[in-house]
């Protein structure tokens, strides 16, 4: 997705998708979230996702179709299985303590994956016990830059706006201060930031990233208008060349079997999809996962 685009859909976001009509027939997270369907292709109940798969490192990365579920948001991602969150779902799951609990359940199954965990009181978001190691993953496994996307994206729509800048702090400081995820530096400024809704704190940390050196994406220079897209994507929306700046600092490489699983993943993430590998490898246009 260039700079431009990148922009419209986050102030759409922003903005609750002006003209998107809600379809009040539509119930498919609801009953997801309230453990009474299940996920699908290859999902399970919400309960037994959350009981089974913290920690289940190698199903989490290779799974690509729970996502959608766990963190819905209003756009269709990658599988159509899932439903766009309407908003009369999103209302029933905001009004809900047992649903909104699980929404929090969720965000920390994700966080450990990523090697974070969460302070629930101050919902400040710290390094796990493990997070040389998941770091390291999650900094030669750019897919899972879409997955943060759509967390944010999500947490916002189901009443949980107040989490998102803490965690985009923790990830403001590993890309730019330790260097552990360099990787994400582009998808942080012109991705991640820019979904937080509130204009105060969404200042703030373009400031932080001034201090850091970085220009936040509201003063990036727009995408040249008669650029040819088919120069930069290609099938779907996949980058033909995607290139990220180097971490700043040495990351140890775990020798896991879950990292080796990472590394084929980065390594493959530029071929065109297949069956079991439909998500894009980095950001581009409809490239939500």
């Amino acid at each position: 997705m260039g700079g431009s685009q990148a922009k419209e859909d986050a102030r759409k976001y922003r903005e609750g998708y002006p003209g998107l009509r809600d379809d009040p027939t539509a119930d498919k997270n609801f009953l997801f979230y309230s453990n009474s369907l299940k996920s699908y292709p290859e999902g399970d109940l919400v309960e037994n996702i959350l009981k089974k798969w913290k920690g289940d490192y190698r199903h989490l990365e290779w799974n690509h179709s729970y996502i959608q579920w766990i963190f819905p948001i209003r756009e269709h991602g990658v599988n159509f299985s899932a439903q766009p969150l309407q908003l009369h779902e999103a209302d029933k799951i905001k009004s809900n303590p047992v649903l909104q609990d699980r929404v929090l359940r969720l965000y920390e199954m994700m966080l450990d994956f990523y090697g974070f965990e969460l302070d629930r009181e101050s919902k400040q978001v710290r390094r796990a016990s493990n997070y040389a190691e998941r770091l390291a993953h999650l900094n030669r496994s750019s897919h899972n830059y879409l997955r943060i996307t759509r967390i944010l994206k999500s947490l916002g729509e189901l009443g949980m706006e107040d989490y998102k800048r803490p965690f985009l702090e923790r990830l403001t400081e590993e890309c730019l201060v330790h260097g552990t995820i360099a990787n994400a530096t582009d998808s942080l400024v012109n991705y991640w930031i820019p979904v937080l809704r509130g204009n105060a704190e969404r200042a703030a940390m373009q400031a932080r990233l001034r201090e850091l050196g970085q220009t936040p994406a509201s003063e990036t220079e727009e995408d040249s208008d008669d650029e040819d897209p088919r120069a930069r994507y290609g099938y779907r929306g996949v980058p033909m060349r995607h290139k990220r700046p180097k971490p700043d600092v040495p990351v140890r490489v775990s020798d896991t079997r879950d990292d080796q699983l990472g590394a084929e993943t980065q390594s493959t993430t530029t071929s065109e999809p297949d069956a079991h590998q439909t998500e894009p490898a980095a950001e581009g246009p409809k490239a939500e996962e």
